[in-house]
Formats: structure tokens, sequence, C-alpha cells
């Protein structure tokens, strides 16, 4: 580096407002002398030490070239780390060149003051041979920040925290006491970090890299990491404790887990249970009165077989031989007519009989034979009387269950409406229409007759009055429609689940 003088006119630089610009200036009328030619060999220059760099030197300044010698230890993104005995120093070369941990060189370059250690800009490298690298200096928590170690090897027990990896580093969280820092390792020299385990107790050996310290400003280094050559610069320790807090939460969790799945399986359980009880009780509930219906339909079936077969019987006998005695022309007159009057009345009460037996026995608890009676009662009515019956019945009927009282209920309303009909109507017809519509039976007696002239006296009638009763009984309804001379209708619906 030749060593020059210039002379001239000094004007400081301003700015736009006209304040001088600090750290700027021009000369005019610069005249250059050579004092001292720079050597024709760079490396012809004094050697110094890195310890030196740190101490005093008028003569030394970042224009003027120097010489240092050491051992080349990491090599990361083109900038090198270099060992002179216990002392470290950052070198970056002019061009780029192919170095490895262990060879030993001269470097010449320009100083840089800005780090924790001086560093060679622009540095022309001459290697001389190749050794292996000094032993590393084992590092305590107290002396973690310290600049002086900068660029220097250093060995460090530590925790492992966790691992990552970005696109060029293998990253190790670590933490040695309360002080935490990264070890990176690169990937393009095989960097592939071991498998080791968070909390492991490891060891690693590297190139102590400073961050923040700045010599020239008085700022001390505020972190720093450990650079690796290698994954055999990390040796572990001892391997964490399987009772970790992490496995502690994870076996808590599953204990927990554990209870609420037993919890909610016993809840199940028990709602399982209560559900099973109240079904068992409701089929016991349920075949207890399947029995006690069986019971009974039993005892309705035997009474009305006895009602037939004996009580019917019997007055059947009687109606005879009444009917017999009333035409023998050896009785006295007014015999014969008591005789007529005892056939007429048995006559009365074996269809009465009849009428208790169909509504007592079981069999007959169902809506077509409900249908088939009361066509029957119509027809049978109405045959010695003026008045022509007319049927309009639903051909197809559900099989709907009916017991005895319902049937026995609209059986005597059906009745009562024929009795007033044919008593008080002077009808010549008369309909019965039985219809099955939206789960409801509707039954209508509808005739030709003269009607009822006065609708109070029809509200008061007691028929009428015990029809709407029986079917309001039962769940149903009742209605009686009529004017003067247009007929009367009465409609009963009975709605059938």
């Amino acid at each position: 580096m030749p060593s020059i003088r210039v002379r001239g006119v000094s004007i400081p630089e301003r700015d736009e407002a006209q304040k001088v610009i600090v750290g700027s200036l021009r000369l005019f009328n610069a005249s250059v002398n050579v004092d001292k030619l720079a050597p024709s060999v760079p490396f012809e220059i004094p050697l110094n030490h890195v310890s030196d760099l740190l101490l005093f030197d008028a003569r030394a300044n970042a224009l003027q070239r120097i010489k240092v010698a050491g051992q080349v230890v990491h090599e990361r993104h083109g900038e090198y780390f270099l060992m002179d005995g216990p002392n470290g120093l950052r070198f970056t070369p002019k061009v780029p060149v192919k170095l490895q941990e262990g060879d030993l060189v001269e470097v010449v370059g320009f100083p840089d003051m800005n780090g924790p250690l001086p560093a060679l800009r622009e540095a022309l490298i001459h290697q001389t041979g190749k050794t292996n690298l000094p032993a590393a200096r084992r590092l305590s928590e107290n002396e973690m920040l310290n600049g002086k170690l900068d660029a220097s090897l250093v060995c460090i027990e530590a925790r492992m925290v966790g691992s990552s990896a970005d696109r060029s580093d293998s990253v190790l969280e670590l933490q040695t006491g309360n002080r935490g820092f990264v070890a990176r390792l690169e990937k393009k020299n095989n960097g592939v970090l071991p498998s080791v385990e968070p909390g492991s107790q490891v060891e690693l050996t590297g190139v102590y890299a400073g961050e923040g310290e700045h010599r020239t400003l008085g700022q001390a280094v505020d972190s720093f990491e450990l650079l690796l050559n290698s994954p055999s610069n990390i040796r572990v320790l001892a391997r964490p404790s399987w009772w970790t807090a992490r496995h502690a939460l994870t076996v808590i969790g599953a204990m927990v887990f554990i209870i609420l799945a037993a919890a909610v399986w016993i809840t199940l359980l028990h709602q399982q249970v209560e559900e099973r009880s109240t079904r068992l009780a409701a089929e016991i509930q349920t075949r207890e009165h399947t029995e006690h219906q069986r019971m009974l339909e039993a005892e309705r079936s035997r009474i009305a077989q006895d009602l037939h077969d004996d009580l019917g019987a019997t007055l059947t006998q009687i109606r005879f031989l009444s009917a017999v005695e009333s035409c023998d022309t050896l009785v006295r007159e007014s015999t014969r007519r008591q005789f007529k009057q005892v056939s007429e009345k048995a006559r009365q009460m074996v269809a009465s009989l009849d009428e208790i037996v169909w509504a007592v026995n079981p069999a007959n608890d169902s809506l077509r034979s409900l249908v088939s009676y009361l066509r029957h009662v119509a027809e049978e009515f109405f045959r010695t009387t003026a008045v022509n019956c007319l049927l309009d019945v639903d051909k197809s009927l559900p099989a709907v269950t009916l017991t005895s009282e319902v049937r026995h209920n609209l059986y005597l309303s059906v009745r009562e409406a024929f009795n007033n009909s044919a008593k008080h109507s002077n009808a010549t017809e008369l309909w019965l229409r039985i219809h099955w519509k939206e789960q409801t039976l509707q039954i209508i007696v509808e005739d030709n007759g003269c009607g009822f002239a006065d609708q109070q006296a029809m509200a008061e009638q007691n028929g009428l009055t015990n029809m709407r009763r029986r079917l309001e009984k039962i769940g149903g309804r009742f209605e009686c429609q009529t004017r003067p001379g247009a007929g009367t209708t009465c409609r009963m619906s009975l709605p059938i689940p």
C-alpha cells in the first residue's frame, strides 16, 4: 500500500439548508506526492499477532494492510474464523478461496474494528500447512458473554430445549443456567443434526460468534451463537428423564380422559339400566294388562255364551209356548190375549238379549263387526214399517279395535235415531251412512220426514240429549240438523287414533 500526500484548498460540503455535512470534504487545486511506494509482495509486510491488534497503534488505520498468521477453525458464508494461539480473528477473502478447518495460513487485509474483535476485509491468503485443531476452551456460564472469545474454539455443556432448521442451517436451541443460545450447523457440510431429545444434557464444541458488540461505540456482546463444524461436535451426556413435565401432563391428561370416559360410560350404563328397567316395567304392565284383558274377554265370552244358551233358550221357549196357547180356541179370549202379550214381551226380551250378547261378546270388538251389526239392525228395524231404509257404507274399512263400551254407546245412539225417525218423522225414506275419513268414524242417520217445527223442543228432547251424552262419554261428537218439511239429519263422529 503506497503512502501519499495530498495538498489543496479545503471546502466543506453543504446540504440544501446550507449546513455543513460532517465527514465530507472537497479539495480544490490538489497536488499528490508519493512518500512511500507499496511493497511489490503484500506478504512481505511485518507480521502482527491478533493480540497486538487490540493495542493502540498510532500507525494503524483502516487504509493500511496488516498481516496475521494462524489456523482456520471455521468457515461460514464466505467468512473465515482464524485462531492465533488463544485469540481469534475473522477475515473475508478478496477472491473466493477453498480453505478447510485446520489449514495454517497467512492473511493480509484491511482491519475492521466494528465487531467484537478486529476483522480483516479484502484479505489475501497464503496457505502454509495443515495441522489438528487446538483444544477448545471450556466455557462456564459466567463467561458466556465475553467478546474476547470471538472466533475461538470453545466447549460448552448445555441442556437442549429444541431443534429446528432453515434453508441453510440446522439449529439447536440450548440453555446453560439462565442463559439461552443457539448452535448452528451448515447443511452443505453434511450438517444433519443427530437425533437428540429435548431435555438432554449435551456437550458442544464449536466456534464462538459474538453478536452486538461494537468496540468503537463501547457496546458489549449481548448474545452469541456456537458454530459447529460437524455433527461429531455434539456429544450427548445424559438423556432426559422419562418423567418430564410434558409426560406428566400427558399421563395426567390420559388419566383425566379415562376418568371422564368411565364417568360417561357409567352414566350411559345407568341410563341404559333405567331405560331397560322402565321398558321391563312397561312390558310387565302390558303383559299384566293383556292377561287381565284376556281373562276379562274369556269371562265376557262365558257370560255371552251363558246368556245365549240358557236365558235365550228359555225366553224362546216361553215365547213359543205363549204363542201356541194364544192360538188355542179352547182357551178363553181374555186368557189368549194375555198369552199373546207374554209372547210379544218374550220376543222383545229375546231381541234385547241378542243386543246384550253382541255387546258383551269380545269377538265383536272391531269396527267391521259394528258396521255389520248396524246394517243388520237397520234392515230388521224397518222391515215391517213403511220406511224404505237405504245403506251408504264404505266398502273398505280399516281393521280397528273398538271396546264393548264404544260399540254399545254407538249402537244405542243409532237405535235411538231409528226410533225417533220411525215414531215422529212420518218419513218414507231413511239413509244410514257409515264412512271412514281421516281417522274418524262418521255415522249419519238421515230421513226425509217432517222435521222439527220447534227447535227448542228438539234441543230439550230426552232422546237427543241421551245421544249427545253417549257420544261425549266415548270421546265423540253428536249433531242434529232439522228443518220443517225438510227432514232430520243426525251426525255422530268418533275420532279413532
